[in-house]
């Protein structure tokens, strides 16, 4: 006779191995059902032969910023140069712009200094 002990180990194994079953013949359409929901579009490209799948999502996020992070400031002198600091997270550079008269076409229109480096 068997005992009650291992019917119910049996049922739970039974039960496991269906469950483990039906989720993976059915993943796929429940994620594309989630993703659906959420306001995606499933699309598809192909790209040197390979096909890939991509969701184009619903413009209800974030807000894009449309200014760029500021990594300096500078501060235009009564001699037409500027002066001011180049900032980084582990820098500090002192900065100074000064405008050059062109000799050459593609000449550059400043000269930028750094310290005692001189850069054209």
């Amino acid at each position: 006779m068997i005992s009650a002990g291992l019917i119910v180990l049996l049922a739970l194994i039974a039960l496991t191995a269906a469950s483990f079953i039906v989720r993976n013949v059915n993943y796929a359409s429940w994620d594309a059902a989630r993703v659906a929901r959420a306001g995606f579009i499933e699309k598809q490209t192909e790209i040197n032969g390979s096909i890939l799948n991509y969701a184009k999502g619903p413009d209800n996020g974030p807000q894009r910023r449309k200014t760029m992070a500021t990594i300096g400031y500078l501060t235009r002198n009564e001699d037409g140069s500027y002066k001011g600091e180049l900032l980084t997270l582990s820098h500090s550079i002192p900065l100074t712009l000064v405008p050059i008269e062109k000799t050459k076409k593609d000449a550059p229109n400043w000269r930028t200094m750094s310290g005692r480096a001189d850069y054209a």
